[in-house]
Parts: structure tokens; C-alpha cells; sequence
């Protein structure tokens, strides 16, 4: 397995124990009836920490993970739902896939916003590792 996989795995694994159904862009744009979530993964830039051909990448980037909802409630019920998406995730090392270990730097839980069918809470899940 590549370490870029091996990423996008151990995010894959964490988000499925959400109590949401996920929804992958890359698979389809079939929206469930209901609350979900949408899985985007944007991987950073890669970088060299030494000059050596076999030496590990330093590997960040970004899980973005978008709580749709159906308006007409307080924005602060939508906000908890995300924070507990969030908390999810915690900060530390998630699970090692294949070699890898994943460390959560940080999780962001930004402002709301409607797009005609649902209410959209963006949850932004920083991540680091070395491989």
C-alpha cells in the first residue's frame, strides 16, 4: 500500500465510525434523505525533510468533512452536531494502516451556510504524518 492510501485509509476507517452516512463525491453525488456527511480528502504538498532518496516525506493535509442538514433549526444545534464530528477525531495518532500513523494536529469547526436544500457546517480535520 502507498503512503498516500494508507492515509486516505485510516481517515476512510475514523470517519465511518461517524453516526452519519458518509457520502464519497468520488463514488456519486447521490444525496440520502436525512443528515449526512461529505467525505472530501485534500492532501497538502509533500515535503523533504533530508536530502536522502529513501529518507520519509513529511505528509500533511486536510479531511474535510461537510455536516448537511435540513434547515430550520438554531444554528447552535447544527455547530454541536460538527463539534462532535470534530471531537471525533480528536488530536493524537489515529490507528497506524500499513506501516503509517496519522497524527491529528487540530479540528476546525467553521461557520454554517445554506445552499437552498440543506444546512452545510464545514469540519476541517488537519492531519500530519511522516512516510
Amino acid at each position: 500500500m502507498t503512503p498516500e492510501s494508507a492515509i486516505l485509509a485510516a481517515l476512510v476507517t475514523r470517519a465511518e465510525t461517524l453516526a452519519y452516512t458518509l457520502v464519497y463525491p468520488s463514488v456519486g453525488t447521490n444525496e440520502p434523505s436525512g443528515e449526512y456527511v461529505e467525505f472530501r480528502h485534500i492532501p497538502n504538498i509533500n515535503n523533504r525533510k533530508f536530502l536522502s532518496n529513501d529518507a520519509p516525506l513529511d505528509r500533511m493535509g486536510i479531511l474535510q468533512l461537510t455536516l448537511c442538514s435540513v434547515p430550520g433549526q438554531y444554528e447552535i444545534t447544527y455547530v454541536e452536531k460538527a463539534g462532535g464530528i470534530a471531537a471525533t477525531f480528536g488530536r493524537g495518532a489515529l490507528p497506524a494502516v500499513d506501516g503509517v500513523t496519522l497524527h491529528i494536529v487540530k479540528s476546525d469547526v467553521a461557520q454554517g451556510f445554506a445552499d437552498g436544500q440543506h444546512w452545510r457546517v464545514p469540519v476541517s480535520v488537519y492531519y500530519r504524518t511522516t512516510a
